[in-house]
């Protein structure tokens, strides 16, 4: 039966809305980490570890990665690159492991971003280390801590927006669907793709190919911008009424 659109003020309401609005952001596919950790869930599942217990391993996981990642030593790195996807692997599974259980809690949701926040701020110090350890220039040390002083605000604003309830840390925002390049609405796994929840991916990519010094770069700008940009975009909704 073909349900007739009911509008208010031209606002879909109801299941028009819900069929129009909500559905396509949960329904949106997945992003290849996402894909990758959900083969394991079932296993993952099966283990005596809490939602909670993961986001330590995950903590612990992402300390490890950022250490190796800092060596001079190339095969200490890819160890490195190993061990920042398991990381990444269990940020999804703690999730996915309180909502399985009926165990999802605000404070495991506030551990989980703070864990990720601790961990993404410490990465671009860890690669520039390791540079300045192959004989890189004293100021690739700056140029780290110039992108992590980025993802450190960046992190700021994104948790600034979920206490106002909105943003990329808050469920079923619009802003949480990656990035939005005119012409992929079409190619929805691309778009799909081109978000944060990748960077251990990007990452292996950088260290393999040792791009350490072009991804700092891009990194030291593009975390200002993102920050900037969100709160000359957002100030509004970031302020009490």
């Amino acid at each position: 039966m073909q349900l007739g659109i009911q509008k208010l003020d031209g606002v879909p309401h109801g299941f028009n809305r819900a069929e129009q609005e909500v559905y396509p952001r949960w329904a949106y596919p997945k992003c290849a980490n996402r894909v990758i950790s959900g083969w394991w869930l079932p296993w993952v599942l099966r283990l005596p570890v809490s939602a909670n217990q993961w986001t330590f391993i995950s903590l612990l996981l992402g300390l490890a990665a950022v250490a190796a990642l800092a060596s001079g030593d190339y095969p200490t790195r890819l160890a490195g690159v190993l061990l920042f996807q398991l990381f990444y692997l269990a940020d999804n599974w703690d999730g996915e492991v309180a909502r399985a259980r009926g165990t999802s809690t605000q404070a495991g949701a506030w551990l989980d971003i703070a864990v990720d926040w601790v961990v993404q701020t410490l990465l671009p110090a860890a690669l520039a280390v390791g540079l300045w350890r192959n004989g890189s220039p004293e100021w690739v040390l700056l140029l780290g801590a110039v992108a992590g002083v980025g993802i450190c605000l960046d992190f700021l604003v994104t948790v600034w927006g979920k206490l106002r309830g909105f943003g990329p840390a808050v469920c079923g925002d619009p802003s949480r669907g990656g990035v939005r390049v005119p012409g992929l609405e079409a190619l929805p796994w691309v778009r799909a793709n081109l978000t944060n929840e990748n960077l251990s991916l990007l990452v292996g990519l950088v260290v393999v190919l040792d791009w350490r010094l072009p991804f700092l770069a891009v990194s030291a700008v593009g975390s200002h911008l993102f920050w900037i940009g969100f709160l000359g975009r957002q100030w509004r909704r970031l302020l009490p009424a």
